[in-house]
């Protein structure tokens, strides 16, 4: 079966899939839709929207690579909305591609009445609106760049039969350029903080697991010999039979790691954004020691 549409001829898909090297999507379409002239692609029909994006947000958790996932409906961009906002909270770059693949004019008055790009600005890196004929691979490829490049986050491409597109507005940051001088004078500091702790513990999260930062990780912590502590998403960093692992840090963490940060006068914290599941109350979280943050 053929299927070119006013919105998305599906060959412009795979083509733009397959020069990505990406082989493997998920979305709740019919499989029958997708006309499959290699058999590298493999499609992923889920039962429920939110589950599509949960099932692309693994892939990527399990291979590094984005995870793409097919929204082709207005309720269905509003089930993947949990999804989504996962992937953002938790740093997992996915490519979300929403609008109608295929001629149906109630998807389309329902997909016009809904404000898709207002509805996930708070919970995605990026967002691209186009005409689906004009420029997909361009867009694709930026948006996969996009959500693996720095901290890994979802990234929105909205489909429309709109002939005048504006731009919208998007969450997506700049890459920070790095001040050599700065960045020596702070990294001389935190040394020196090191140096003269007494009972310092580094604290550490998925944030080392995503820059592939885990090797670098390992060496340090062999080499000081310094307590580590985790979030959920960190575990794995550091081999769980170590004896300087104390495990995971929080409301649900260990008895021992929860122990060496009170008690700790330097934390040293990678890849973490402090959830309210570690901190609990802030005002009590760490309250020894001076605040001193880096931020490079």
């Amino acid at each position: 079966m053929s299927v070119v549409t006013e919105y998305l001829d599906v060959d412009i898909l795979f083509n733009s899939f397959s020069s990505l090297a990406v082989d493997c999507f998920f979305g709740c379409d019919q499989q029958e839709f997708f006309t499959f002239k290699d058999s590298k692609f493999r499609y992923y029909q889920m039962k429920h929207e939110q589950a599509a994006v949960h099932a692309a947000d693994g892939y990527a958790r399990a291979t590094g690579r984005p995870g793409v996932v097919l929204l082709t409906s207005a309720a269905g961009i509003t089930n993947g909305v949990t999804g989504i906002a996962t992937a953002f909270s938790d740093s997992i770059p996915l490519v979300i591609i929403a609008g109608p693949l295929r001629q149906d004019p109630f998807k389309k008055e329902a997909l016009q009445e809904l404000d898709i790009s207002g509805l996930t600005l708070p919970i995605t890196k990026h967002a691209s609106k186009i005409n689906a004929l004009q420029g997909f691979n361009d867009v694709f490829k930026k948006a996969i760049t996009i959500a693996a490049d720095g901290r890994p986050g979802p990234v929105l491409i909205e489909l429309s039969s709109e002939t005048t597109i504006k731009n919208i507005p998007t969450n997506r940051q700049n890459t920070t350029k790095v001040n050599k001088t700065i960045l020596e004078k702070s990294v001389n500091a935190a040394k020196d903080l090191i140096e003269n702790a007494r009972k310092p513990v580094l604290f550490i999260g998925g944030g080392v697991i995503a820059s592939g930062a885990t090797n670098h990780l390992r060496e340090f912590v062999e080499k000081s010999r310094m307590p580590v502590v985790s979030t959920l998403l960190g575990i794995g960093a550091m081999e769980a039979r170590n004896p300087l692992y104390l495990g995971m840090l929080g409301m649900h963490g260990t008895f021992a790691a929860n122990k060496a940060v009170h008690h700790a006068d330097l934390l040293i914290c990678i890849g973490v954004r402090f959830s309210d599941r570690v901190t609990g109350r802030i005002k009590r979280f760490f309250t020894k020691v001076e605040e001193d943050s880096y931020r490079y």
